[in-house]
């Protein structure tokens, strides 16, 4: 005998079942329904989409106007757009909520190019002479430079970023992530930052 259950509650985040889906590479339609439907028997109704973006200051490759179709992420391995698509599409078909993932305070070492300002980032001392980094070796195409959540013109440019990935791709919330205790940290101007603290403000502004 086998048997499987219903869930009729009104919102998902009452009983939520989270799953995660981590690789886009080029997939046809089946393959992605195929994946949806064997995380639908396992009850999920929320998927994570687990380094689906270009760079993590900037998620979304090329323009909301002409976005990318392929891209490299963290490592080098190629994304595509019709599969990150295909994705959410096949989830929301199942009931399922689509959240892309991305830090609260990740930037690349590409970052000042579009935009990103040393002032906005957190540092191991209090002269702003080494930025924080969760750091990452070859494949991965840089180490990840930690900025400060707390910083509201961070807020402001994280925000629009993600403006641009709604804009594209039909994803219903952000997860946030973060990368634990780090030690004592300073902002810009040699302030100790309580990252613990700081989350709150960033949250909000992410609303």
């Amino acid at each position: 005998h086998q048997s499987i259950a219903v869930d009729v509650s009104s919102d998902w985040t009452k009983f939520p079942r989270y799953g995660f889906l981590s690789s886009y590479g080029k997939l046809s339609e089946s393959a992605i329904l195929n994946n949806i439907n064997n995380l639908s028997r396992y009850h999920i109704n929320g998927i994570q989409f687990y380094d689906w973006m270009y760079d993590h200051h900037r998620p979304l490759a090329g323009t909301v106007e002409n976005p990318a179709t392929t891209w490299p992420d963290l490592m080098g391995r190629i994304n595509y757009l019709s599969t990150v698509k295909g994705y959410i599409e096949a989830a929301h078909g199942k009931g399922m909520k689509a959240m892309f993932y991305n830090l609260a305070f990740g930037a690349l070492s590409n970052a000042a190019t579009d935009g990103v300002k040393e002032e906005w980032y957190i540092f191991k001392d209090q002269n702003h002479s080494e930025k924080d980094k969760h750091h990452l070796d070859p494949p991965f195409r840089s180490s990840i430079y930690l900025t400060n959540p707390a910083n509201t013109e961070w807020q402001n440019y994280i925000t629009d970023r993600h403006k641009d990935v709604y804009s594209v791709l039909d994803f219903d919330g952000y997860h946030i992530d973060q990368l634990g205790y780090r030690g004592d940290v300073y902002d810009y101007n040699g302030n100790m930052v309580n990252l613990e603290n700081s989350y709150a403000s960033f949250i909000a502004a992410m609303k």
